[in-house]
């Protein structure tokens, strides 16, 4: 594809995005979405699929559930209310759809406090209450997001599980740090992980078990226990900004980085070490690490 048709489908496509985003009660169809792209519906697959990195039935139901889950958050809608809103044929329908996603059901998320309702999307193109959501289309065949392969020596960390779905991981992470400052954990000195058992691309959300930790010295602490991460080759991306983006990374890596590398993902926890500047919230420093083997 030459960079001009690239971005003449970029532009088509943001269209068509904001479309979807626009007309989420209404139904969707492929011969519409691909009437606004400019496009037969058969070519308009393939090239949303190919910039987007899920096809448009996907994300629209995606968009759907991530608006039901600020509903949740962010009002008192009856459930029965937000899953017609989100076109189910039915609350059950909606409950196991949720479920899925979001690894909980809607009524305890209700009341979890997430204060997070995004499921992951290469494209970053996200459900946003104010009508303002941006799109980032995957790269040209032949280009690929920086990487490195890299020898991570293994190293222990203190760490708890976190009980949600694992792009939720946020909260655990902030609670972790608020129990740790009476034994002296300092954001300003000390990083935080979080790492993923069963972590691939396509794994379902149940499939996964995530974890939060500190440095190997706070063990013991707060429930924290030894675990040990690294070890062997790596697939490493680095991330400085905000730290919302740092989800949607992940799948960015499955669909880029992990192809590219002609690697194979090994059973070890992939895992993200952070460091955070207080003064500036959205300057995160993030390390992401995928074990794998050539």
């Amino acid at each position: 594809m030459r960079q001009e048709t690239y971005a003449e489908y970029c532009l088509r496509l943001g269209d068509v995005l904001c479309f979807v985003h626009d007309h989420l009660n209404e139904s969707l169809g492929v011969q519409q979405l691909s009437d606004i792209g400019c496009m037969s519906p058969f070519h308009f697959q393939r090239v949303f699929s190919r910039l987007v990195g899920e096809n448009c039935i996907q994300l629209v139901r995606r968009l759907r559930l991530e608006r039901a889950a600020w509903q949740l958050q962010n009002t008192e809608k009856p459930i029965a209310e937000i899953a017609f809103d989100a076109e189910f044929d039915s609350q059950e329908a909606f409950a196991r759809a949720f479920r899925i996603a979001f690894g909980s059901p809607a009524t305890t998320f209700r009341f979890a406090r997430w204060s997070a309702y995004h499921l992951l999307a290469p494209s970053r193109f996200h459900f946003t209450p104010d009508g303002q959501p941006r799109f980032e289309a995957l790269t040209l065949v032949g280009e690929v997001m920086p990487f490195e392969l890299t020898e991570i020596p293994s190293m222990q960390v203190a760490s708890r599980q976190h009980m949600g779905a694992p792009h939720l991981v946020a909260k655990s992470a902030r609670d972790l740090v608020a129990s740790l400052k009476p034994w002296g954990f300092d954001l300003d000195v000390h990083p935080v992980a979080t790492y993923a058992h069963g972590l691939g691309p396509g794994r379902a959300v149940k499939e996964i078990a995530t974890f939060v930790a500190a440095p190997a010295e706070f063990a013991n602490h707060e429930g924290l226990e030894l675990a040990s991460l690294g070890g062997g080759l790596h697939l490493v991306v680095v991330h400085k900004g905000p730290g919302a983006d740092v989800g949607d990374l992940w799948l960015k890596i499955w669909a880029e980085a992990l192809p590219a590398s002609r690697a194979t993902l090994r059973e070890e926890p992939c895992f993200q070490v952070m460091r955070f500047n207080l003064s500036a919230p959205n300057d995160l420093h993030a390390t992401l690490c995928i074990p794998i083997s050539l």
